[in-house]
Parts: C-alpha cells; sequence; structure tokens
C-alpha cells in the first residue's frame, strides 16, 4: 500500500514537473497584458512600452499595456492579484503599491508576498531637492542652516500625504533634526507650479521628470539628489551625503510581478528576457533619457530577497512621517 502511494506521489511530481516544462518551452503563444497601475505618460508607463515593443519584436506576441491608475497604484495591483496565474500578466510598478501602500492603507485587496511572484528589477526611479532661487539655498546643507535658524519658517511642497515626495522630506527633517511647515498638493505638477510662483512653498521634493526642464530653464534650482550616487540624467547634481547631510534612502524602483502561482520555469524565462532587454544598450539609452538610472540585472532569487526588505523598510519610514492610516477608496 505505501509502495503505490509513493509510487503515485512520485508519478504526480513528475507529471507535474514535465506539465510546467511543457508549458515554458510553449510560452508564449497569445499576447501578453502588462498592467500599469498608473496613468499614460509617466515613466513607469513610458519603459513598460519600450520594453512591450522588445518582447514582441523577440517573442512575435502583441503586448497589450492597461493603464489602471488610482489609490497610489493599489487598483491595478489588485486587479494584476486576481490575473490568472498562467504568465500572461504582469504588473509593471513602481515599488509604492507593494511596499508603502502596505503601511499607507488599513485594508487592500492584495498582499505582496502571498499574491505576488518578484520577477525583475528595471530602474530606480530619482528625486531632485529643488527650490525657488528666491531661497537662497543652494545646497542640502545650506537649506539645514535655513531651516535650524527659523524652525517651522520654511513651506517644503509635496505631491500628496503619504506621496514618495513626502516620505521624503519626512526622512529629511528626521535625519537632520529641522522642522519644515508642509503644504499638500494633488500631484506633483500643481506642487512644482506654486514652487516656481513662490507665493506658499519655496522648496521641496520632486519626481526628477517633470522637475528636471524646469530646472534646466532656470525657473528652480536643484539642490541635490538622495540617490546614493549621481543621476545618470542630472550627473550635474550632487547627492545629499556629498554636501555633508546625512543620506535618506527613499529612492523608488520599478520592478515587474506576476500573480504568485505562475510556473516557476515561466518565471525565470521572463525574468532572463526582461533582464537582456533593459542590459541593451539602446534601451538604456531610452529610459536614462526619460530620467530613469539602469540597474544591474539581478536573477528573480535576487529580487525576490530584495523586495523582502523593501516592505519592513518602508513601513519603517512612513511610521516615522507619522501619516494617518488611510481608507482605500472605494473601487
Amino acid at each position: 500500500m505505501r509502495l503505490r502511494t509513493a509510487i503515485r506521489e512520485i508519478a504526480f511530481g513528475v507529471g507535474a514537473l514535465v506539465l510546467s516544462s511543457t508549458l515554458a518551452l510553449a510560452f508564449p503563444d497569445r499576447p501578453i497584458t502588462i498592467i500599469v497601475p498608473s496613468s499614460p505618460g509617466g515613466s513607469t508607463d513610458l519603459m513598460a512600452r519600450i520594453m512591450g515593443q522588445k518582447l514582441t519584436e523577440r517573442w512575435g506576441q502583441p503586448v497589450v499595456i492597461s493603464n489602471v491608475a488610482g489609490a497610489g497604484g493599489s487598483i491595478g495591483a489588485a486587479r494584476a492579484a486576481k490575473a490568472a496565474a498562467d504568465g500572461y500578466t504582469w504588473l509593471m510598478t513602481t515599488n509604492s503599491p507593494l511596499t508603502t501602500n502596505l503601511a499607507l492603507y488599513k485594508s487592500l485587496d492584495y498582499d505582496t508576498e502571498r499574491d505576488f511572484q518578484a520577477v525583475a528589477m528595471i530602474a530606480q526611479s530619482p528625486m531632485l531637492l529643488v527650490a525657488n532661487p528666491r531661497l537662497g539655498v543652494r545646497t542640502a546643507k545650506d537649506l539645514v542652516e535655513a531651516a535650524k535658524k527659523e524652525p517651522g519658517k520654511i513651506a517644503v511642497g509635496i505631491s500628496g500625504f503619504g506621496a514618495g515626495t513626502h516620505l521624503a522630506i519626512s526622512e529629511f527633517s528626521r535625519l537632520t533634526d529641522t522642522k519644515f511647515t508642509i503644504v499638500p498638493y494633488r500631484g506633483g505638477p500643481p506642487m512644482l507650479a506654486a514652487m516656481i510662483s513662490g507665493e506658499e512653498v519655496l522648496v521641496g521634493f520632486s519626481d526628477i521628470v517633470p522637475a528636471l526642464p524646469l530646472v534646466r530653464d532656470g525657473k528652480l534650482r536643484a539642490i541635490a539628489t538622495p540617490l546614493l550616487q549621481r543621476s545618470a540624467a542630472a550627473p550635474e547634481v550632487p547627492t545629499i551625503e556629498e554636501a555633508g547631510v546625512p543620506r535618506i534612502d527613499v529612492t523608488s524602483w520599478n520592478g515587474i510581478f506576476i500573480p504568485k502561482a505562475t510556473p516557476v520555469e515561466v518565471v525565470k524565462l521572463i525574468n532572463g528576457e526582461v533582464n537582456r532587454i533593459f542590459s541593451e544598450a539602446d534601451v538604456r539609452q531610452r529610459i536614462e533619457a526619460i530620467g530613469q538610472n539602469p540597474v544591474p540585472a539581478m536573477s528573480q532569487e535576487q529580487f525576490a530577497s530584495f523586495v523582502r526588505a523593501e516592505i519592513p523598510r518602508w513601513r519603517e519610514i512612513v511610521r516615522n512621517a507619522h501619516i494617518e492610516i488611510q481608507t482605500l477608496p472605494a473601487q
């Protein structure tokens, strides 16, 4: 009896392995959908379209980019989590929906570790600390000194409560023992417009993509970047550490995730193909042109380990910012 049971178990395991390997060999045999949990035209969307074009050239299958914005990316992430675990629906996202939002919202329709496989890391999305020239600061150290002279007097713009810009200034304030007045806006463009006018705020962190043209036009001054190294898109802008100020680790990143139960052979196949695409010189140049920093290729296991470490790290950053936990908007 035990022998028959053992034989059945071995046969089942071998059968599952053969089926999984066969699936990987046949993959892909139909269109792939990449869910981007933000609006068209942003850096994540643009990188998804660059990748989609390359995948179609290599695999001969259409790649559909589906923009599902809302709730800081949580709506798109929830949709991806419920997709079939067959490798044909991907989530390409910044870290926020799968790390920061776990600490920001009371309840989500997904859990990063339970519902997703981390597949590949794509790029870092750097921020800049920018200021209206009227503020009279040129370095991060200048800003710290000005803030300490008159605590709370300098008003800082953020693109929304819990946004990366909010977490960045919170960490900056905590690590430099400074105090600012926080002024929230509904998104990055209104925040930058207010910073240029100088009527309400004069300084703040911003994603590099919308801020850099304003810096190049002389409307804003780039003070520093919180990256460990200078951004490839703005090599003239020093890091915060170069100014003698403690580094804040709030760099956003982009990655690809798929439903948890996707066969491991398919996961590894996708990881290898994506890594090859983003190691190509023309692709790296294109993502640098939209303000993103290419990253060294990671294996699927390396990226999964990285994501597991990121979840508690961002939870602590949110906790240090004393942001009230929010209720997820109705979907």
